[in-house]
C-alpha cells in the first residue's frame, strides 16, 4: 500500500524541486515494483559528509553560504508547493534531498522519498501507527516525539530548519545516540533531552498543547518537570 500511495501521490505533484516519476514497471513473477525517477548525482547526506570529513581534517571548507541560500530556497518552495496542494512530506532529512549534476539542470534541488507522505484531508495517523522501522530521529519535530495524534506542516518546516543548520555547521543540530533497533514507540529521551539542551525545556507559555502531548506523562518523569 506505501508503495501504492507514493506513486499515486508522484504522478499528481509536477514541480522543479519534486523528484520526478518517470515510470513504473510492474514484476507479475515475484511481485515487485520499480519506479524509474530522473537521474540526480548528489544528495545533501553526501555533500555534508564531505564538507564534515574536511572539517575534522582541519581543512576550512564550507559550504558556500551562496549555495546554502540556494538550496534552502529550492528546499522550501517545493515544499511550499507540496504544502500548497495539501502533501505533508513527514520525512524530511539530508538523504532525501537530491541535487541535480551535470546537464541543464545542476544544482537543481529534488524532494525525494516520499513513501511517508500524506494528504492533509485524510486520516493522519502518527508515524509510530506504521510499520515499526529503523529510523533517524535527528529532524523529527517534538510534537512527533511526544505522540502526537494530530500535526500540521511545521513537522516539515521543522525538518527544514534542522537541515539548514546542518549546511552551515556540517554537522547534525541535534544529534544524539541512535539505538539501532525497531520500534513503534514515538517517544525518544535522548533525542528530547539534546533538543532541550540546544533550545531549553518548552515552558507553557511558549508552547500551550505541551499538556496534550500523549507522551507528556513519561516527558514530566523523566524531566522531573511539573
Amino acid at each position: 500500500m506505501s508503495a501504492c500511495r507514493e506513486i499515486a501521490l508522484l504522478r499528481e505533484l509536477k514541480h522543479v524541486n519534486v523528484i520526478n516519476l518517470q515510470r513504473v514497471f510492474l514484476s507479475h513473477s515475484d511481485r515487485k515494483v520499480w519506479l524509474l525517477f530522473d537521474y540526480a548525482e548528489h544528495d545533501l547526506w553526501h555533500i555534508i559528509k564531505f564538507h564534515r570529513g574536511a572539517k575534522a581534517n582541519k581543512k576550512q571548507v564550507v559550504v558556500p553560504k551562496g549555495m546554502v541560500k540556494s538550496l534552502i530556497y529550492q528546499i522550501l518552495d517545493g515544499i511550499h508547493y507540496l504544502h500548497t496542494n495539501w502533501v505533508l512530506h513527514r520525512d524530511l532529512k539530508p538523504a532525501n534531498i537530491l541535487v541535480m549534476g551535470e546537464g541543464i539542470e545542476r544544482g537543481r534541488v529534488k524532494i525525494a522519498d516520499m513513501g511517508f507522505a500524506r494528504l492533509f484531508n485524510a486520516p493522519l495517523k502518527p508515524l509510530a501507527d506504521l510499520d515499526p522501522v529503523v529510523v533517524t530521529f535527528w529532524y523529527r519535530a517534538p510534537e512527533l516525539l511526544l505522540g502526537a495524534r494530530h500535526y500540521t506542516k511545521a513537522i516539515d518546516i521543522w525538518a527544514i530548519g534542522c537541515i539548514f543548520a546542518e549546511l552551515l555547521t556540517s554537522e547534525p543540530i541535534f544529534h544524539c545516540r541512535q539505538e539501532d533497533i525497531k520500534t513503534s514507540n514515538p517517544y525518544h529521551h535522548d533525542q528530547l533531552d539534546r533538543i532541550f539542551n540546544v533550545m531549553g525545556f518548552p515552558l507553557d507559555k511558549d508552547w500551550e498543547d505541551i499538556r496534550k502531548m500523549p507522551e507528556h506523562p513519561t516527558l514530566s518523569k523523566d524531566f522531573k518537570r511539573n
